[in-house]
């Protein structure tokens, strides 16, 4: 199941934000880029998305920040537990 959210990719609501968390996403921002994994954490002030992905035993950090966020796709609903 894919989520979309279009306009303000993010809403100030944190009940919002957290349906985010711990999820696997893809992220679309204004260059074209495409982020994909794990929603470690989201700044509730500035927006910004803190994304893992695990590679060959070690992990990935990606740091997104809301202003170049045009798209988030949640690409599996089920939450996982580790980074």
């Amino acid at each position: 199941m894919v989520n979309e959210m279009q306009d303000t990719v993010l809403s100030d609501d944190p009940t919002n934000l957290i349906t985010y968390l711990r999820k696997q996403v893809e992220i679309k921002i204004d260059t074209g880029q495409v982020y994909k994994g794990k929603v470690y954490t989201i700044d509730p002030i500035t927006k910004t998305v803190i994304i893992t992905e695990k590679f060959d035993g070690k992990v990935k950090i990606e740091v997104v920040t809301a202003p170049s966020i045009k798209e988030i796709l949640i690409i599996n609903e089920e939450k996982e537990d580790d980074i």
